[in-house]
């Protein structure tokens, strides 16, 4: 006779809730996908130098047009607080010190790719890869989704 497991999902609340209890810390590289308390990938010197090239030509691109934050929280839905490694905000006079940014204030979340693996993209229906391997070149392809398609193409940023 199979026995049936049940999966508890977490919620953003109950996600603050254990960092409050001290259950996580901020040591701790997780996030919550929804509803998934998932352990994040160490950053490694290749990464990390990919997310700085990034991070220079978004700010030198879109100025005060946007705000670039870099591996902060955004809150997409009630199960899911994505950290990702680069976030292009509407500007905000607080700069989202009230709350996490939400959909509607995400203009892009690129993934960063600093090898040969596709990135992995996350939430809105925004979403680009930035290939940052070559300081001298940003290269951009942008996902724009609906619920019939999702349509790509490589372009220079429109920032």
């Amino acid at each position: 006779m199979p026995i049936e497991v049940t999966k508890r999902l977490f919620t953003v609340h109950d996600y603050h809730r254990m960092g409050e209890a001290g259950i996580l810390s901020s040591k701790d590289r997780v996030e919550l996908i929804r509803g998934e308390i998932l352990a994040m990938s160490p950053i490694g010197p290749p990464h990390s130098a990919a997310v700085d090239r990034s991070l220079r030509a978004m700010v030198n691109a879109t100025g005060e047009r946007a705000i670039v934050r870099v591996q902060g929280s955004v809150e997409l839905d009630e199960y899911t607080q994505p950290q990702p490694d680069i976030v292009l905000l509407r500007p905000k006079e607080d700069f989202y010190a009230v709350a996490h940014p939400g959909p509607s204030d995400i203009l892009l979340i690129p993934g960063i790719r600093s090898d040969h693996k596709r990135a992995s993209l996350r939430g809105g229906g925004n979403q680009g890869i930035l290939d940052c391997r070559r300081s001298e070149r940003l290269l951009v392809r942008v996902f724009r989704s609906s619920r019939r398609h999702v349509s790509s193409s490589p372009r220079v940023p429109p920032w």
